[in-house]
This record gives C-alpha cells, sequence and structure tokens, in this order.
C-alpha cells in the first residue's frame, strides 16, 4: 500500500506511532508497556513500513508512551525510529497532539499539525494548533538555547528529504490541478478499494 502510494508521487503517512489503542482518554491516557511487547506487538508494522517500504512521513500519537507524550518521546522517534531503523523521512504529530515546542523538537518532532482548534486537557483554554511549531515559538526557543539551529536544519532537511527521494519536485501538481478529486469509479478501482478495505480489516 505504501509502495503503491509513494509511486504517484506522494508521501505516505504510517500512523499512530505508537501504541495508540483506544480513543477513550486518548488525548492523555499513559500507555504503559515494556520493551518486548513494544517491539513484537506494537511496532514491527511500523519498523516494515520503514525498512521495507521506505515511508516518507511517520505521525506521532496522541496519546504518552511510558511517560513522556508520543510527540515527545526520545525513545520513540530518535532511538527507535532513526536510529534503529534508519528513517529518513518526516515525523508528523496529528492534530493537536504536540504539547511543548523544545523537547518535542529535540525528541524528534519535525512538524506540527495545525489550524484546527483542539481543546487542550491541561487547561481550559482552547488552543489553536500550530503554536508550538510556529515561528514565534522556534525563535524564541532558539534565543533561549533550548534548541539548536542544527536541529532546525535537521527538521528542515528531514521534510524535504523524502520530497525530493519520492519525485515531489520533479513532478509537481499543476497549479489549480485537483490531483485527489479524480475519477475513481472505474470498475478495476472499485474492486481493489475493496480489497485493500478487507485487507486491513482486524
Amino acid at each position: 500500500m505504501i509502495r503503491g502510494l509513494q509511486d504517484n508521487p506522494v508521501i505516505a503517512d504510517a500512523k499512530h506511532f505508537a501504541v495508540n489503542n483506544q480513543e477513550t482518554d486518548r488525548m492523555t491516557v499513559d500507555a504503559r508497556v515494556d520493551e518486548r511487547t513494544m517491539r513484537e506487538i506494537y511496532l514491527p508494522a511500523f519498523e516494515a513500513s520503514v525498512k521495507e517500504a521506505k515511508v516518507g512521513s511517520v505521525m506521532c500519537a496522541y496519546n504518552r508512551v511510558n511517560g513522556p507524550y508520543a510527540c515527545e518521546n526520545p525513545t520513540l522517534l530518535t532511538e527507535i525510529l532513526r536510529d534503529d531503523w534508519g528513517f529518513d523521512g518526516f515525523v508528523v504529530s496529528d492534530w493537536g497532539a504536540v504539547h511543548s515546542t523544545a523537547p518535542s523538537a529535540n525528541a524528534g518532532l519535525d512538524l506540527e499539525m495545525h489550524a484546527v482548534e483542539i481543546p487542550l486537557p491541561e487547561s481550559s483554554v482552547t488552543g489553536t494548533g500550530g503554536r508550538f511549531f510556529g515561528a514565534d515559538s522556534m525563535k524564541q526557543a532558539l534565543a533561549a538555547g533550548e534548541i539548536t539551529r542544527a536541529r532546525i536544519d535537521d527538521m528542515v532537511r528531514n521534510i524535504v528529504h523524502p520530497m525530493f527521494r519520492l519525485g515531489l519536485f520533479d513532478d509537481p501538481v499543476a497549479p489549480g490541478a485537483e490531483p485527489f478529486l479524480r475519477d475513481v469509479t472505474t470498475p478495476a478501482r472499485l474492486e481493489l478499494a475493496r480489497e485493500v478495505a478487507a485487507e486491513g480489516t482486524v
């Protein structure tokens, strides 16, 4: 599925990384899992996405994993994803899953999804997404020495690398084109969609 998507060229996104088991309290739950269980049950599909399919993007989850939020968890985002598996794409947050600037960036998050109103569990204030990785927040963290210019360069490199690798610059979408609104209702495509849905059912 990932290879098929990325042949178009578009960037596939493997989500939700990781141990994202429930909707109830998913913004605050702390999934406690030992190393063996995580490696044998929760991570193999992500590992295959990275090592075999060369996925361009991985989305971190809302929940905490053994303490830190998934989007500011260096064990997941740096040690496992990049160091162990050699992931060369970018890590993007789920919408509203970022809770910090420097801790998230330094843990391995590259891009914050934003532009929606998300009620934040830590307060009664409704926050607008994008506030932690916006220009002002990043400049303040840089000025305070909480994040390095080298890390910011890495974040940008991680985002553009899969864009080059997968041909998004070589084969850009024409201005005004709507590539996702094409007619996909041919019998062959409908059958493929049914097959993909059945294979994904658990």
